[in-house]
C-alpha cells in the first residue's frame, strides 16, 4: 500500500501542476482527528483503529474517484482516476483482509 500511495500521490501532484490546481498543504480537520486518535493508542487498540481507518479512508477515496469520473471536468485527471481506481480497490481489499485477519 505504501508503494501505491507514493506513486499515486506523485502522479496526482504532476496532474495538478499541469492543470494549475492547488493541492492542500496540510491535513484536513478530519485527518488531524484521525491522527490524534491513533496517537493516543498502542498495541492491539492501535492496530485495530488503524486498520478500521484504512478501510474507511479507502472506501471514501473510491467514492470520490467515482464521483469525479461522473462529473469531473479535467480530462487528464479523469483518465488518471480511471487508471487509479483499480489500485484503490486492491488496497481496500488488502485493508479489509488485514482487518479480518486473526490477531491482526
Amino acid at each position: 500500500m505504501v508503494a501505491d500511495h507514493t506513486q499515486t500521490s506523485s502522479e496526482l501532484k504532476s496532474h495538478a501542476q499541469k492543470g494549475g490546481i492547488a493541492l492542500p498543504t496540510k491535513m484536513s480537520n478530519s485527518q488531524q482527528r484521525m491522527l490524534a486518535k491513533l496517537s493516543g493508542l498502542s498495541g492491539d487498540d492501535f492496530t485495530q483503529r488503524y486498520l478500521d481507518d484504512q478501510v474507511t479512508v479507502h472506501k471514501k477515496m473510491i467514492s470520490l474517484f467515482k464521483r469525479y469520473l461522473k462529473g469531473g471536468k479535467n480530462k487528464d485527471l479523469k483518465v488518471w482516476a480511471t487508471q487509479t481506481l483499480p489500485i484503490l480497490q486492491r488496497d481496500l481489499d488488502m485493508a479489509q483482509a488485514l482487518d479480518k485477519a486473526p490477531n491482526n
